[in-house]
């Protein structure tokens, strides 16, 4: 199959074992390099070596992503190993309030994942956003519903 992913990058958390592994080798497998943590430090150098040794660049460090900020320093870190850093960060929102509301809120959002970025070492410029208010829901609710996974930003490294 061949999903156009040659020289794109990609983060992968969690992608030593199970699920994220699997998708760190199917990236891999589609030409893309790739960055993965996770908490074993063992684990993550099996990974990368086995991810280099399909001719891709791979990188990996422990991270225990229940750390903000050593997540943040993490992503960061990645994006320059990588090379291309083209980030995304987008906001999103629960559907509590107006989407004129939401909207301001979810740029917000991405805005202050931005701040951090930047204040970290990430040159401004290299660094978009974009907010999404509550029209790209995690988890599909009705109207004027509280639900914390949908209030989130992403962020993508571009390759």
């Amino acid at each position: 199959m061949d999903l156009h992913l040659k020289g794109k990058n990609a983060v992968i958390l969690g992608g030593t074992r199970g699920i994220g592994r699997a998708i760190a080798d199917t990236l891999a497998d589609e030409g893309a390099n790739v960055a993965i943590c996770a908490r074993n430090a063992d684990q993550v150098k099996e990974a990368v070596t086995a991810l280099n040794g399909k001719g891709v660049h791979a990188t990996g460090a422990p991270v225990d992503i229940t750390d903000g900020k050593a997540l943040t320093t993490w992503i960061e870190s990645a994006a320059k190993t990588l090379g291309s850093v083209r980030i995304m960060v987008t906001g999103h929102t629960d559907t509590m309030g107006s989407d004129k509301y939401n909207q301001a809120l979810s740029v917000r959002r991405a805005t202050t994942v931005k701040e951090e970025m930047v204040r970290q070492g990430l040159g401004a410029d290299s660094v978009a956003i974009e907010g999404k208010s509550f029209h790209d829901p995690m988890v599909p609710t009705g109207p004027n519903v509280r639900e914390p996974k949908n209030r989130r930003a992403v962020i993508d490294l571009g390759g």
